[in-house]
């Protein structure tokens, strides 16, 4: 837990924070946790006894690299859980545009039929006056 804690500060004192994950990280890349955003039960329930954890560590000589990894996982949960609402806000947010835009080029496909309309209903109503036209011309030329 200290070495987390250094980890976090050395991270602060060089400027390594990341803008896309929006939290600093240390010289490997990983994602570090402000130690007041740890939840330490969650900490404490991964953490093995002490008998455990030295037969694990006679067993096997990179067990303590993976529980040093399984607990900087637990740690930078909260991390991946904020990530992942702000994943479903811009799925979200995505989704509602679309839905405007779909709407929009609906509303706009009806302005074009309603307008393709008129437009056929103005050359009916021009050739019924170009009829008209010819016929009043044809009515004059016979009076002529």
């Amino acid at each position: 837990m200290d070495e987390i804690e250094k980890e976090y500060k050395e991270a602060r004192n060089y400027g390594r924070y990341d803008k896309k994950r929006e939290c600093y990280i240390n010289n490997k890349g990983e994602q570090l946790v402000h130690p007041g955003k740890v939840v330490y039960n969650d900490v404490l329930t991964v953490i093995p006894l002490s008998g455990e954890y030295y037969s694990n560590v006679a067993k096997d000589k990179d067990y303590v690299k993976k529980l040093d990894k399984i607990i900087k996982d637990v740690m930078t949960a909260s991390l991946r859980q904020r990530d992942e609402e702000r994943m479903k806000k811009n799925v979200e947010n995505l989704v509602d545009e679309l839905k405007k835009v779909a709407d929009e080029e609906k509303m706009e496909g009806e302005k074009e039929e309603v307008k393709e309309e008129a437009d056929v209903k103005l050359k009916r109503t021009v050739e019924v006056d170009d009829v008209d036209a010819a016929a009043e011309e044809k009515q004059i030329k016979k009076a002529d």
